[in-house]
This record gives C-alpha cells, sequence and structure tokens, in this order.
C-alpha cells in the first residue's frame, strides 16, 4: 500500500485506539482503503462501508454493487456495554462508536444522516434510555447536508415510528470538543468520567 492509502494502523494512531482493537470491531485493509463491516438488527451480514480518507467526510462510501442491505452500524457480538448497560448512545458514523465500544459504552451508528429509517426496535432491546448526540456541524457540510436539527428531528420522528417508550435526551460533549471520538483522543482515561457528566447534563427531549 501507498502513503496515500488509509490503512487500519493509520486510523488507529489517528483516533488513539489500538489497531487489533478496530480489527476486532469488524475494519481490515483493502487496496482501497479501509472496509468497515456493517450487521443488521438480527446479526446477518449488511452492506460493507469503504474510508478512502482519515476523515469519513472526506472519502467514504458503501461498497456496490451489492445486494446486501444498508444497516445501522452496531457493535461485534464479543462487544458488551459494561458502563450505563441500560443506556445507548445514537451517533452518525463508524469512529464515535469504535471510542464507546472501546470503553463499554452501548453505542450505534446511523449509517449516513439520511438513513435515520434504518433504525430498528431490535437495535434498542433492554435500552431505557436513548441519547442522540448533536454535534456542532454547520448546515450544508458534508455529513448533516440538511443541517444537525433536521437530523435529530428526523431520529426522533423515527424512535417514535417504531414504539420505542423509553427515555430520549440530546447529548453534547464538554469543552468544545466536537464528539465522541474527539473526547477520547482528547484524554483517553478521562473519557468515562466526562461522558457520565454530560449524561447528567443531557437536555431530554
Amino acid at each position: 500500500m501507498n502513503a496515500e492509502v488509509v490503512t487500519v494502523e493509520k486510523l488507529a494512531a489517528a483516533k488513539r485506539i489500538p489497531a487489533d482493537v478496530l480489527r476486532s470491531f469488524g475494519l481490515a485493509d483493502v487496496s482501497e482503503g479501509v472496509r468497515f463491516d456493517y450487521r443488521t438488527a438480527g446479526g446477518l451480514p449488511a452492506r460493507p462501508r469503504l474510508r478512502t480518507a482519515m476523515r469519513g467526510a472526506d472519502g467514504s462510501h458503501w461498497v456496490s454493487p451489492s445486494s446486501l442491505p444498508i444497516a445501522v452500524y452496531t457493535p461485534p457480538a464479543s462487544v458488551r456495554p459494561i458502563v450505563d448497560p441500560g443506556s445507548l448512545i445514537i451517533v452518525e458514523g463508524e469512529s464515535d462508536c469504535w471510542a464507546a465500544w472501546l470503553h463499554g459504552v452501548a453505542a450505534i451508528g446511523i449509517p449516513g444522516a439520511d438513513h435515520s429509517d434504518k433504525l430498528e426496535l431490535r437495535h434498542l432491546e433492554s435500552v431505557n434510555s436513548v441519547y442522540l448526540l448533536r454535534e456542532p456541524a454547520p448546515a450544508g457540510g458534508p455529513t448533516y447536508k440538511e443541517g444537525v436539527e433536521t437530523y435529530l428531528r428526523n431520529i426522533q420522528h423515527r424512535l417514535n415510528e417504531i414504539g420505542y417508550k423509553g427515555n430520549v435526551s440530546e447529548l453534547t460533549m464538554p469543552d468544545g470538543l466536537y464528539d465522541l471520538s474527539e473526547l477520547h483522543q482528547d484524554d483517553p482515561e478521562r473519557f468515562p468520567e466526562r461522558l457520565a457528566r454530560a449524561k447528567e447534563a443531557a437536555r431530554p427531549l
């Protein structure tokens, strides 16, 4: 692989997560960059995604052609939440999930801001509280083309549509940080306590 190709090792260094941990989450080096494994809510293979740039917004796309369905990004069976297991953080994309899973925090990733309809009630089994991560992203950007407000509203609508009855809150990161990935990168050892404080300050929806 040439120096321009994204690799698991490069992502590991950037995200401050061991490469072998990322591989255990289903990441693999391929000729175009890094492939991410996705699974359905029932655990079956879903359409994989390719990362061709260090930031997903700069280069990320679904493997095509593929007959597999697009699905929410969920942890492999080996990852078990041990921190506040009755709650779940819903994020956009993959890298926030890696940071959460590394620390034993339950999280799933909406596969692009326009795919809230992929969220299923099966993703929320045994979950009493859901936190929707609000990223301070401008409208019209590559991640939230219709704005963060529209994305969050669509997730709330989908939760109602599928009949979720638990608590829903809006989660923001402390100290001007962007997302869970940045929270981990900023200080891995303090990630659990800072996230716990952010949850305490979360705004009920």
